[in-house]
This record gives structure tokens, C-alpha cells and sequence, in this order.
């Protein structure tokens, strides 16, 4: 047995105080879950009391209307978006998010758009979804602003125009940051949005996980993504990387 994953747990409220360090161990095709009272860089393996995690709890099933991905063009750089486990917690909240992602990018994978990152389909391992595929990109528009390269306004006319996208489609991102806008190169300027966990068809309720919600707004809605980009629009001026 190895460690898969660690991650600190922290109490927000009132003030910040360490809760836990969760870790995920992995034997073969298996994962457990544990968790230790000492800091990430403490954690002992040894002294882990870890239970397995239910296989259909993080991984759903194939189905048939979902597109299986098969690497035909093995010179294609491919990321494989796997789920995260250190956030389980004893539900299949993860499994039934994994497949609402893959349904929502079949949509888009029928539905393409330069601005939108382009989906390759499911990766399968003995009949369930471990991941899903898309093209790999360069950077982050968090990675740019940090290298502190500045953003024209054309990088946020294609954000505009991949939101625009989406919600012809009837879809909300809900989540829509600068670490879920993409580069295809670092020296170019056209971008993708990444990152479809939290999208949900308009008129949906609110996922569990997703960005600052508008006042007053308790289902998904258009407003939520076209204020998200001017939230990050007026951040990138603030800190002075807008052009």
C-alpha cells in the first residue's frame, strides 16, 4: 500500500484552525481513505487506521452514450482530468459528479467552440470512468499573471465568447476563475475554458462545489458566469496585468 494523495482539512470559522490531514492510500486497483491528526509533511503511513473507499462511490459506470477515448493520434499531447479523492467523504457524491461532468462534455464535445477546451472522451478502466480527456494546454491565466506576463482585452473577448457558447447551449459554468482559463501556448494568446464539475444546465440548482454566487440568484443563471468575468477582469486591473 502507497500513498496516493494527502491534503490538509481546515476550520474556517471562526478562526482558521487545522482540522485534519486526509490521505488517500492506494493497493492494486484499490483506494482507502484515512485520516491523521499531524500536519501533511508529518503524516506516518504506518500509524494511518484507513477503510477502503466503495469502487462505485469515486468511479461510476461506462455508458453507452458516452464517447470511450482511444489515443488514435498518439502525437497529441492528452491531460487526463481524474477525479479527486481527498475530497470524499463516505458518499458518491464524486462518482455522480464525475459522470454529470462527462455528460455536460459530451454537450460540448457535439457542440465545439475555439474557446472552449476540446474533450477527447472517457478513460475506462474494467467497465468504469477513471478519468476524463482533453487536449493539454500550456498555462493557466493565474500561471501568466503570476510570470507576470500582462492580459489584453482580446484574451477577455475569448472568455466572453466561450461563456457566450456555453450558454446557448443552456450551460453555466458556475466556476468560472482564472485557474479554469487556459493557454494553448505560452506565447500565444488564444485561450480555452477548462474545468465543467460545477457546470449545470440552466434553470438547475447550484452545484455543491462552484465560484462566489450572485445576491439573490438560488438556481443557476446566466449572471453568475457574466459576473465572473468581470470579477476577473477588475483583478487583473487591480493588480495591474490588464492591458
Amino acid at each position: 500500500m502507497e500513498i496516493h494523495s494527502k491534503s490538509e482539512r481546515w476550520n474556517f470559522q471562526p478562526d482558521l484552525v487545522f482540522d485534519c490531514t486526509v490521505v488517500i492510500l492506494k493497493q492494486g486497483d484499490d483506494y482507502f481513505f484515512a485520516t491523521s491528526e499531524r500536519r501533511e509533511t508529518n503524516v506516518n503511513i504506518e500509524d494511518l487506521n484507513s477503510t477502503r473507499i466503495p469502487t462505485e462511490n469515486i468511479f461510476p459506470l461506462y455508458q453507452d452514450t458516452l464517447t470511450k477515448f482511444t489515443n488514435i493520434d498518439n502525437g497529441r499531447d492528452i491531460f487526463v482530468k481524474r477525479p479527486s479523492l481527498n475530497a470524499y467523504k463516505g458518499s458518491d457524491l464524486i462518482s455522480r459528479t464525475l459522470l454529470q461532468e462527462a455528460q455536460i462534455c459530451e454537450q460540448l464535445l457535439a457542440s465545439p467552440h475555439e474557446n472552449i477546451a476540446h474533450y477527447r472522451g472517457c478513460k475506462i478502466q474494467h467497465g468504469r470512468i477513471i478519468g476524463l480527456c482533453f487536449d493539454k494546454y500550456a498555462e493557466t491565466l493565474w500561471e501568466r499573471v503570476e510570470r507576470g506576463v500582462k492580459v489584453d482585452e482580446s484574451c477577455f473577448r475569448q472568455i466572453s465568447m466561450g461563456v457566450q457558447h456555453l450558454h446557448k447551449l443552456r450551460l453555466i459554468h458556475c466556476d468560472l476563475k482564472d485557474e479554469n482559463i487556459m493557454f494553448r501556448k505560452k506565447d500565444r494568446n488564444d485561450l480555452v475554458i477548462i474545468d465543467f464539475d460545477s457546470c449545470v444546465q440552466h434553470g438547475a440548482s447550484l452545484p455543491a462545489k462552484g465560484g462566489p454566487i450572485p445576491n439573490g440568484i438560488d438556481v443557476a443563471d446566466f449572471s453568475i458566469d457574466l459576473c465572473a468575468i468581470d470579477r476577473i477582469r477588475s483583478e487583473a486591473v487591480v493588480n495591474g496585468q490588464a492591458e
